[in-house]
């Protein structure tokens, strides 16, 4: 009996220092990040029996457990891929927010209205140079803010990708990590600093991705991204690549191409292109047709009536254009180069022009995690700071650069409409258009202008003067008879560039001559001969950039005309009159210019639609929208901040360390200890009391 007395004290003396030594190590760990709190868990030993009786033989240390609920970390590891990933959209959306504030005193709002005022003034007396000058002042301005404003997304963009790679890097150093942790507890399984170590990994990767996480019985961890993609399997770990998306092919079974979908452009979207009957990939007949989604093939482009559009394949001057991004087939390697094989009936091509996150099974094969505007689906990142951040770049940040494009993209053609068919205060020497095709001899419908869509069946004059006498000469329509197949007025269908420089010269000989340089079409007066245009119903002489006010065709581009930048006396306030003259003080097409203001069916193609309204409604939607983005962004991040900062006080709460608690827990096992000690004390005092019995 005094030996089972004495055991009882020695344990407990034995789990009153473990019991100091578990709680004094919680005090030491307090400021510790994920360090959970160490209980000792004690079991009661075996019971001995004597005679009638049992006896109890102390307690022993079972194990020390880590305070943690399950429960509550998979919750901190499922909300917190959501609130990172509106965080990284509100930082990024509140800085683009900045760019259009709009005031009475600044803002492309104010300049485009200072720039209709201008014009407005000029159509009030078309004589006054003043006016002239403070026109091109004005627009100049206007231009710059826009260029500005597409610059400072452009770079926010950039920023954006540099930050992407640094959350990649540490996802993947977080992968690796999470697999060599993943050996060291399968051989300490009860090593809990390993545990710790082991929760904060997660943390920190569901921060940037989201993630499943799945415990196996050995201790492990198996973890995948939300959307199905194993990230790591006991030892073994997978990489994710942030890397320029390219061109990747999935041809049906039997398929015979050979050749590459090549493309220019860039764009924050993904488009898909599904062949949906064999034939040449060239573009010679038979030719393949297919169609194209810009949201991984949850929809496909559609025509008017709603059906879906199909185009055919074709080389480089049959180039599709959709979303900014122009695509067509070609010879491995080179581009420029005819295709030779064909295209089967279910062969599907994937164009990605921009950077993207691909999550790579093994080195030869991967997939795109990228989250894609308007296809949720299963295979693509929806929480953690990189989604966030590619939502910001592309969908966002990328749709607000498309509704400036195009916003610039119809101003300059409006204005450019009119005033190409206007007269300035000096007559023509020479002139040179500003958009450039890249074969001429291919049909300008088809061509690669930027304006190539707005033109249309039609005529366009030009009226001849002296330069001597200023007196007119000749005024008559440009005549495309003399060019097959023959028709009097110009097509875009059927007249390239050189169709248009061919009639011309053969319509004014001796008066003007026409050459294209680099693409561009010349026109320029021969002899005493200067020239005026008028009466474009093609849209031709807009397409082309002759007569035009603005130059370029999208936000970045566009600017004041340099010949009119350098002489504002060439503002087209005027017209060619039915009598081929342009009268003093006539203000017609400076009065068409400043009426465009007021236009209310403007049209503007974005993102795969159209739309009509002013200008103003159109810029001040644009406003509104980026506003709206920020601000829906920053509630989403407030409101899954809260509940994600609930679940982490929770979890505190459960194994965070209180300094208060562990030191009345020490005090406890002081006593403990004290009270052992004196028991072994007793018992020796007994085992002397009976040794002196003699």
């Amino acid at each position: 009996m005094l030996g089972n007395i004495f055991s009882i004290g020695r344990g407990a003396m034995q789990n009153a220092q473990i019991g100091l030594s578990v709680h004094g190590n919680n005090v030491a760990n307090l400021k510790t990040p994920g360090y959970r709190r160490r209980s000792v868990v004690q079991d009661e030993n075996m019971s001995i029996r004597e005679g009638r009786w049992s006896y109890g033989t102390g307690a022993t240390v079972d194990s020390i457990m880590r305070n943690l609920s399950q429960f509550l970390e998979r919750g901190v590891l499922d909300k917190s891929p959501e609130f990172s990933r509106w965080d990284a959209e509100a930082g990024n959306l509140s800085m683009v927010e900045k760019f259009f504030v709009e005031s009475k005193d600044a803002g492309i709002g104010k300049s485009m209205g200072d720039m209709w005022a201008a014009w407005q003034s000029l159509a009030d007396n078309p004589q006054l140079g003043a006016n002239r000058v403070a026109l091109v002042g004005a627009a100049q301005k206007f231009s710059a803010q826009l260029s500005s404003v597409v610059g400072d997304l452009r770079r926010q963009q950039d920023l954006i990708t540099t930050h992407l790679k640094q959350e990649v890097g540490k996802a993947n150093d977080a992968i690796k990590e999470l697999a060599e942790l993943n050996k060291q507890i399968i051989a300490n399984p009860n090593d809990n600093t390993l545990l710790d170590r082991r929760d904060i990994v997660l943390r920190g990767l569901s921060s940037l991705v989201d993630i499943s996480v799945q415990e196996e019985p050995s201790g492990q961890v198996i973890v995948s991204l939300g959307e199905g993609q194993k990230l790591v399997e006991g030892a073994k770990s997978f990489e994710l690549k942030f890397e320029h998306g390219g061109v990747r092919n999935s041809l049906a079974p039997g398929s015979p191409f050979k050749d590459e979908v090549h493309f220019s452009g860039q764009s924050g979207e993904e488009l898909t292109i599904q062949v949906v009957s064999d034939g040449n990939a060239s573009g010679a007949a038979p030719a393949a047709q297919f169609k194209v989604s810009r949201d991984g093939g949850k929809t496909w482009i559609s025509n008017p009536d709603g059906s879906e559009k199909l185009f055919t394949a074709g080389g480089q001057n049959d180039a599709v254009t959709v979303g900014g991004v122009k695509f067509w087939f070609g010879k491995a390697g080179s581009s420029a180069s005819a295709a030779t094989s064909q295209l089967k009936d279910g062969d599907r091509f994937t164009i990605s022009p921009k950077t993207e996150v691909r999550w790579y099974k093994n080195t030869s094969t991967s997939e795109s995690v990228s989250p894609l505007a308007g296809n949720d689906g299963e295979r693509r990142l929806r929480g953690g700071s990189i989604a966030g951040l590619l939502r910001a770049r592309d969908e966002k940040i990328g749709s607000y650069i498309d509704k400036l494009n195009a916003f610039a993209k119809s101003i300059a053609w409006e204005v450019n409409r009119a005033h190409s068919q206007g007269a300035g205060l000096v007559n023509h020497a020479n002139t040179i258009g500003t958009y450039k095709v890249r074969d001429s001899s291919v049909p300008l419908a088809k061509s690669n202008l930027p304006y190539a869509d707005k033109l249309t069946s039609g005529s366009f004059s030009m009226a001849f003067y002296s330069a001597v006498t200023g007196k007119k000469v000749s005024v008559s329509a440009v005549d495309f008879s003399s060019i097959p197949p023959g028709k009097k007025n110009f097509d875009p269908a059927v007249h390239s560039l050189e169709n248009v420089r061919d009639a011309i010269n053969a319509s004014f000989p001796g008066k003007a001559q026409a050459v294209i340089t680099d693409g561009k079409l010349s026109i320029k007066g021969l002899g005493d001969n200067r020239f005026q245009f008028s009466n474009d119903t093609s849209g031709v002489l807009a397409g082309l950039g002759i007569n035009t006010f603005f130059e370029g065709h999208d936000a970045a581009s566009i600017k004041v005309h340099e010949s009119i930048e350098a002489d504002p006396s060439k503002i087209g306030a005027a017209h060619v009159n039915g009598a081929g003259e342009v009268n003093k003080g006539d203000n017609s097409t400076a009065r068409a210019v400043a009426a465009l203001a007021g236009k209310k069916n403007v049209n503007f193609k974005s993102g795969g639609a159209s739309s009509e309204s002013s200008f103003n409604d159109y810029y001040s939607s644009l406003v509104a929208t980026v506003g709206s983005d920020a601000a829906d962004a920053n509630a989403n991040m407030s409101i899954s901040q809260t509940v994600l900062k609930g679940l982490v006080d929770k979890q505190e709460s459960v194994g965070g360390v209180s300094i208060d608690e562990e030191m009345d827990i020490i005090a406890s096992y002081q006593r403990s200890y004290r009270t052992a000690a004196q028991l072994i004390k007793t018992a020796n005092e007994m085992f002397d009391t009976l040794l002196s019995l003699k």
